[in-house]
């Protein structure tokens, strides 16, 4: 229970981050000039991309535990609907940022408050994630562009190249 609590604090802390560093980067420069914005989204997805690195990483340990017998079917499903479903939730935490800093990079945001807002990034990022874009949401500036391109590169990974092969890799141990 203690090393469950311990993770879902660790995990939390990377969902809390993002809005960190962008109240951090807002409050250094005020005047939010074109070269503010692309030092955050810089930041950003260099934070993006090392955090969705560690989520494929913390995936595929668990499904070389699964295949070695460490890890019963129950827990490895879990841990499959946990990867899929936070690495779309982190995805929106930067795509909300992006957008509070600069709300030109996103077209057809509806949503009067945060939680609203956060929804509708959320189900963009599902869309993208699971390649089925049905949102209304369309990224329109170049940096949102790259972080949406770049979730997809991290769902074919994620999904077509480790979730459709776990069972032959099962197979070959």
């Amino acid at each position: 229970m203690k090393n469950f609590i311990i993770k879902a604090i660790e995990h939390l802390g990377v969902l809390i981050f993002p809005f960190f560093v962008y109240s951090t980067m807002d409050e250094m420069n005020q005047n939010k000039s074109a070269i503010s914005a692309y030092a955050l989204s810089i930041v950003f997805y260099l934070m993006m991309l090392i955090t969705v690195l560690f989520y494929l990483k913390y995936h595929s340990e668990k499904i070389t535990e699964f295949i070695f017998g460490k890890l019963n079917k129950i827990k490895f499903s879990i841990y499959i609907l946990f990867v899929i479903t936070y690495i779309p939730a982190i995805c929106a935490v930067y795509y909300i940022c992006i957008y509070k800093y600069d709300p030109c990079s996103f077209q057809n945001v509806n949503g009067a408050n945060f939680l609203e807002r956060y929804i509708n990034f959320f189900y963009y990022s599902l869309g993208i994630f699971f390649m089925n874009v049905n949102s209304s949401i369309e990224a329109s500036s170049p940096y949102a562009i790259i972080f949406s391109s770049t979730e997809m590169i991290s769902s074919f990974i994620a999904i077509v190249l480790i979730l459709t092969n776990y069972q032959s890799l099962k197979k070959s141990h």
